[in-house]
């Protein structure tokens, strides 16, 4: 736990101090990173979200603080169930953590840039598609990661169970059961203490 912690404050200094810099030292800089494809050209995002922004509103601070809260606890709760329903899996067990330090850490940053920034330094733009920068390649490598440990966990281990063991499977890993029980990380921890 230790270790996570110290991941999530190093990456999300390394978005704030590059955004430092950025705003300090290179605001009027533009230049190629991959020629035709990767562009470093700052601009703020002062919409508060990706979604305000293709449709130009400005979000109010507290909405986006609200929702940026709110999207970090599902985030979480979506690592919790993953790591229950895989219990006893142990290929590529490094890739929840490493969704969960990233997704986290994108969202401290997301909460720093609209309180302290007014808005998202953005820097690296990505020809005729949208400018992002460190916060949203974390929030995208995480999920990915997550996404492909899904689908490894579904292609490598719950296909090969019989119907028999899908069956029983599914049945001690029910959502709501999972939710009543204090989202526990391992299913042994579901067992009915209340008779």
């Amino acid at each position: 736990m230790k270790r996570v912690i110290l991941c999530i404050i190093g990456l999300t200094a390394l978005d704030q101090v590059v955004k430092l810099l950025v705003t300090r030292f290179l605001i009027d800089s533009r230049f190629a990173i991959l020629p035709s494809v990767l562009y470093f050209r700052p601009h703020q995002n002062t919409h508060l979200g990706f979604f305000p922004s293709l449709f130009d509103f400005v979000m109010p601070v507290y909405y986006s603080v609200l929702i940026t809260i709110l999207v970090g606890l599902f985030l979480t709760i979506c690592y919790r169930y993953m790591k229950f329903m895989t219990f006893g899996w142990n290929k590529y067990k490094c890739l929840p953590l490493m969704y969960l330090v990233l997704t986290l850490s994108a969202c401290i940053c997301s909460f720093i840039d609209n309180v302290a920034w007014g808005g998202s330094w953005d820097f690296i733009y990505l020809v005729n598609l949208f400018i992002f920068d460190f916060k949203d390649a974390y929030l995208a490598i995480g999920i990915v990661s997550m996404v492909f440990y899904a689908a490894a966990y579904g292609v490598l281990y719950e296909r090969k169970l019989s119907k028999e063991e899908r069956k029983e499977a599914s049945k001690s890993k029910k959502l709501l059961s999972w939710v009543k029980r204090g989202l526990p990380l391992r299913p042994d921890m579901m067992t009915n203490t209340t008779n």
